[in-house]
């Protein structure tokens, strides 16, 4: 294969570039929460780190179950356009929660003369990626209450103008980062050639958890779509989004565990539901440098919700409470680094 780059545009998404650049504060001792910013109110009630069952308005409540997965469900897609074939093939399905799993793709030149491969800076060949069709419960409204709305709202990857999306992401990526999930790639133009007979491979995992919460999907449906992009054979098209191959494939997760426990929305529900934790969060100006972040531990079954102010130290550290994930009690206080081989990218 022979490969030529230009850079259009570097604009650089993985982390280490993204990552704001942060400033040597104080230390933290004491109370796992900082001293809020100067402009921030500073009447904050005082912190007890002793665990406490949350109260929230509505009951807490575990995840529906679904029916059993249909038999005979599909592993591989394959579709092919202009003598290129294109093959996405699951490890399989269903595909089991909370364990890796991993997609093969291949991209083939069946034509006599050379096709060109265009894209970005991650080099994959089929760009994969799924949603599950079993829309987890978003808990309370708190629209009259604008930190805590604020920092559901992030924490659930939703923002300013858009309310998060109930159905959790699933992404397939390079095996070293099944912990941390996807990095994002630098924003070049590469192009590559495929010459004729030659096929281009790539295998990617998926950790058996959602991207932005690293919480267990709910058991059911989910749609997994593969995106080749952008093959063209001869003159390059005058738009070169339209030389895209597509390919579904529809799947199913199984998982006895994500039955029992609290969708993300409920486990940030039941963070805001204790005292301190909310007086902490009416301080913090969300989205301004500051973090809301709201990520599972499968390993302690805990789910860790807080605010991580970037600027302030160095590392960045999470401020918040840890929520049990089947209860939602109050279990402990939240405060550590943000670990950027381990965590994911906020």
């Amino acid at each position: 294969m022979r490969t030529s780059a230009f850079i259009a545009l570097i604009v650089c998404v993985a982390i280490g570039c993204t990552t704001p650049a942060a400033s040597p504060g104080p230390s933290i001792t004491g109370s796992p929460y900082p001293s809020p910013p100067m402009a921030a109110s500073s009447s904050s009630a005082p912190i007890s780190a002793v665990p406490s069952t949350p109260t929230p308005s509505t009951p807490l409540s575990p995840n529906p179950t679904t029916a059993s997965a249909p038999p005979d469900l599909a592993r591989v897609a394959v579709k092919e356009r202009d003598d290129i074939r294109v093959v996405v093939e699951l490890q399989r399905n269903p595909l089991p929660a909370g364990e890796p799993s991993w997609v093969k793709v291949r991209v083939t030149n069946k034509g006599r003369t050379n096709v060109t491969w265009f894209h970005g800076g991650c080099g994959d060949p089929v760009w994969v990626r799924g949603a599950s069709g079993v829309a987890w419960s978003m808990g309370e409204e708190h629209q009259t209450q604008a930190a805590r709305w604020m920092f559901k709202t992030y924490a659930l990857g939703g923002h300013i103008a858009a309310a998060p999306d109930p159905h959790g992401a699933l992404s397939f990526v390079e095996k070293e980062r099944l912990h941390t999930g996807p990095s994002g790639c630098a924003d070049v133009g590469i192009t590559e050639t495929i010459e004729p007979g030659e096929t281009v491979r790539s295998t990617r995992w998926w950790a058996g958890y959602t991207d932005l919460n690293r919480a267990l999907p709910p058991a059911g449906p989910a749609r997994i779509r593969g995106l080749a992009a952008y093959y063209w054979r001869g003159k390059e098209p005058a738009d070169i989004t339209e030389q895209a191959i597509k390919l579904d494939i529809d799947a199913w997760i199984i998982s006895d565990a994500a039955a029992a426990r609290l969708s993300p929305a409920q486990a940030v529900d039941a963070a805001l539901s204790d005292p301190d934790f909310a007086a902490y969060v009416e301080t913090q100006e969300i989205a301004t440098g500051r973090e809301a972040i709201a990520w599972y531990d499968a390993e302690r079954d805990v789910w860790e919700i807080g605010v991580m102010p970037w600027y302030e130290t160095e590392p960045p550290r999470i401020h918040g409470v840890l929520v049990d994930a089947v209860t939602g009690a109050i279990v402990g206080p939240l405060d550590r680094p943000w670990d950027r081989d381990v965590d994911p990218f906020p």
